[in-house]
């Protein structure tokens, strides 16, 4: 979150109003819970991602559910036109 802080600090200094939040968009849950607190979206930058320290047949069932559900879904759950219209 501190780059995240540190941009919200910037774009303050040339008046825009910026916000940086921490959502676990792996948790379609709390996407959803996320959107329902906020009035209206207009700019989402979904920055999540998982690089695994794993080789691709190490991996456990839920290794790989979480890095989908991070790298893959998230964008998905995050992006939906349901999502979307209830914050615009």
């Amino acid at each position: 979150m501190k780059a995240a802080d540190k941009t919200v600090k910037d774009l303050l200094k040339f008046n825009i109003n910026a916000k940086a939040y921490k959502v676990d968009v792996g948790d379609p849950v709390a996407v959803d819970n996320f959107v329902k607190k906020h009035d209206k979206i207009d700019i989402l930058i979904n920055n999540a991602g998982l690089i695994p320290k794993l080789s691709v047949l190490g991996g456990t069932t839920m290794d790989v559910e979480k890095i989908l559900d991070v790298n893959v879904k998230s964008h998905l759950w995050v992006s939906t036109i349901e999502n979307f219209l209830k914050s615009n």
